[in-house]
């Protein structure tokens, strides 16, 4: 059963008794089409016995109100991360930003902290949420990277995550907010936009992660960098 008007694309908005109609029409239907009129445009449409659109294909569109699930585009690929040595080589660090971790100690921390050495970020190491909470109160960090096993359970309880996705926006979108785990989808914005984050990396592909970083960082420069800078020249820090 169509849902919407093939001619002006206006929902139908069946009623159930209306509908319910409809089928017995279709259920009596012998051979050849039923035609309905469009309450919006007027047009007509003619229903094949099994619902659908006439001309269609057979393809059949959903009653009005069903739910239906779409799929949400697939994780970018990442093969050309392993051809690839550096993303914008040569840039110039006009100073040195503070990067804040929350990961435990261990070679996946001394890993991830190398590649932000090398972006000329000074790292800034943190035990607990609270303590990172602390740290924040006193120093503007331009990078905060979080691990999602941090405080021992999901992403979703993590007091830190909350005081990330519940701070003020003055404040957090001049921070590039990463976060590491064995489930997420390096690079995928859908999956770092679900999170409040600027970016996701999976554990597995740390080894590139100054490549990923710079990569996710000139992508939101050329999405948002215009608008920073329009809000800071009329005085929004």
């Amino acid at each position: 059963m169509i849902s919407q008007c093939p001619h002006c694309n206006q929902s139908l908005n069946l009623k159930p008794a209306q509908i319910e109609k409809v089928e017995n029409a279709l259920d009596r239907l012998q051979s050849g089409s039923l035609k309905l009129n469009c309450p919006h445009c007027n047009k007509s449409m003619e229903l094949g016995k099994d619902g659908s659109l006439a001309g269609s294909g057979g393809t059949k569109q959903k009653i009005k109100g069903a739910v239906s699930k779409l799929s949400p585009p697939a994780p970018p690929d990442l093969k050309w991360l392993a051809s690839t040595t550096t993303v914008g080589e040569g840039d110039e660090i006009k100073d040195i930003p503070m990067a804040l971790f929350l990961m435990k100690e261990g070679d996946l921390r001394d890993s991830v902290a190398g590649s932000f050495i090398e972006l000329f970020y000074q790292p800034v190491y943190a035990e607990t949420a609270e303590q990172a909470m602390g740290k924040m109160r006193f120093v503007n960090f331009s990078a905060v990277i979080l691990h999602s096993g941090f405080e021992g359970g999901s992403l979703e309880n993590s007091v830190f995550h909350k005081y990330m996705k519940n701070m003020a926006m003055s404040r957090r979108r001049y921070i590039y907010y990463v976060l590491v785990g064995p489930d997420f989808h390096t690079l995928y914005d859908l999956e770092a936009l679900a999170n409040s984050a600027n970016l996701v990396v999976n554990e597995k592909e740390v080894d590139y992660l100054k490549t990923i970083v710079k990569k996710g960082q000139a992508d939101y420069e050329a999405l948002f960098g215009s608008w920073l800078a329009a809000l800071k020249g009329h005085g929004n820090k």
